[in-house]
């Protein structure tokens, strides 16, 4: 008899043993997902970021550029 309730608490602890562990295998899967959405979202941004900056450059460019013709012109008026 007292072997017999030996064999079913192991058979309890081996079967809590299997479902912790199983639980803490989909709690790493969901982690690295969301590790890797993060990755991915900051890689995004990343770009997004940089092509911003382009484009703002190109506008300062083009602004810095009106400006000084205008000037220029100004001077051309100014002395004619």
């Amino acid at each position: 008899m007292a072997r017999s309730s030996e064999v079913k608490s192991q058979g309890q602890l081996r079967s809590t043993v299997k479902v912790i562990s199983e639980e803490e295998e989909e709690e790493e899967q969901e982690e690295e997902e969301e590790e890797e959405e993060e990755e991915e979202k900051k890689k995004k941004k990343k770009k997004k970021k940089k092509k911003k900056k382009k484009k703002n450059i190109g506008m300062r460019i083009v602004l810095k550029s009106t400006d000084e013709n205008l000037r220029v012109r100004e001077r051309k008026r100014g002395i004619r």
